[in-house]
């Protein structure tokens, strides 16, 4: 609401969402159950008919012994959340007794094998449903609006198992992700008052739940030990500058190459690009995929060295070797734009072992500076540990 233009325009429309959910009559349970929960936070009065429901739900006579598939842990977790709304403590009561006699549990160090000092890598765990250990990848997430004394303990060990899944999935679509960030606040909260020592030492917690580590803490381990009431989990960010100025290929190999207006290749063989104000070039990044398997939503970015200006012309067809570089050939990008500092291009399809794809942009020396020109940098969305970047560079413009 604070970012929208007009807020009252906003308002009717939301409002007519509403009416609609308020009047429509859902065949399907979880459509009933989602809908009836957001209109009971919206102060509509659906307690009748969303206890019918939840009814529906709890009148399956399905023998416990035989373990939950997802979609019914979800829909009971969804009639959980509704019930809160309701403030309905018998149903609420009810279908926690039913997520307990599924012998629900949150131990995920059994599956985990690692050895001392190496980091968890991407490698799935077993199936959870497998081994006892329920979540609900659709629905988990409305836990997190749930007041304390409404967070049973199974509902907390399933908040947690959720939370482990969905850290754990190799891609993640953007709603998935925001369930995630959701499901990690709710634990960051949950973190107040909580004593962390490392190495023995007290630590400071920040606000966000984050921490500092030094390098030494990376390169040769170290002990966190915690008094939460249940399990925590380090994710690690690492910043700073890379090494070296070669070319990194961690699934994708990229090559940038610069052309003048002409279309002939500029020899950047003693890593210097010497220019003029006001000249044009074309920026071309050849992109092939060199790890086996597949990926999708590749998204190429490549930032403009200052004194740069991307324009919205087309030079000179580049050529190797006296042949016109076919742009047509390989995989073609579903989206690309020009922006005051880097250009992006997006591709939705599968990429395999192989392909490739040709891309390029038209830029101009506009300033008189001494730069460095960055590497282009191409990762899947959904699977950032597959990257690649290309060699870095310096660019002198002088003036005319």
């Amino acid at each position: 609401m604070p970012y929208a233009k007009d807020q009252e325009k906003l308002v009717t429309a939301i409002n007519k969402g509403l009416d609609y959910l308020y009047r429509k009559n859902f065949a399907d349970l979880d459509d009933q159950l989602y809908a009836y929960g957001i209109l009971a936070r919206s102060g509509f009065e659906v307690t009748s008919r969303a206890r019918y429901s939840i009814d529906q739900l709890l009148s399956n006579d399905r023998p416990i012994t035989i373990a939950p598939n997802i979609l019914e842990l979800d829909t009971l977790v969804l009639a959980y959340w509704v019930a809160s709304n309701l403030n309905d403590g018998a149903r609420m009561a009810q279908i926690a007794e039913k997520l307990t006699s599924f012998t629900v549990r949150a131990d995920f160090k059994d599956e985990m094998t690692f050895s001392e000092g190496e980091w968890l890598d991407e490698t799935p765990t077993a199936s959870p449903l497998k081994t006892g250990k329920y979540f609900a990848p659709r629905y988990a997430h409305l836990l997190t609006e749930l007041p304390n004394d409404h967070i049973t303990k199974s509902i907390n060990e399933i908040l947690l198992n959720s939370r482990q899944y969905l850290a754990n999935l190799r891609y993640r679509s953007t709603l998935t992700s925001s369930k995630l960030v959701a499901l990690s606040m709710q634990q960051t909260n949950l973190l107040e008052g909580t004593n962390i020592t490392v190495n023995g030492e007290a630590t400071e917690i920040g606000p966000n739940g984050e921490m500092s580590l030094d390098l030494d803490m990376l390169r040769t381990g170290m002990e966190i030990n915690h008094d939460a009431s249940s399990p925590l989990y380090l994710n690690v960010k690492a910043t700073g500058q890379r090494q070296g100025l070669g070319l990194q290929d961690r699934g994708y190999f990229v090559t940038k190459w610069w052309y003048d207006r002409n279309g002939n290749y500029i020899d950047l063989g003693n890593g210097v690009l010497n220019v003029n104000q006001g000249d044009l070039f074309t920026v071309v990044l050849e992109i092939e995929r060199t790890k086996s398997g597949t990926g999708t939503n590749l998204l190429v970015t490549d930032l403009l060295p200052s004194g740069f200006e991307i324009e919205d012309a087309l030079l000179e067809t580049p050529k190797i070797d006296g042949m016109e570089l076919d742009f047509e050939a390989g995989r073609t990008p579903s989206y690309k734009t020009g922006m005051d500092d880097r250009y992006i291009a997006h591709f939705d399809d599968t990429w395999r072992k192989g392909s490739f794809a040709y891309v390029r942009y038209t830029v101009r020396a506009t300033h008189q500076t001494a730069s460095v020109v960055p590497d282009a940098h191409v990762e899947e969305m959904y699977n950032p540990s597959v990257h690649g970047r290309s060699a870095m560079s310096k660019a002198i413009v002088s003036s005319e």
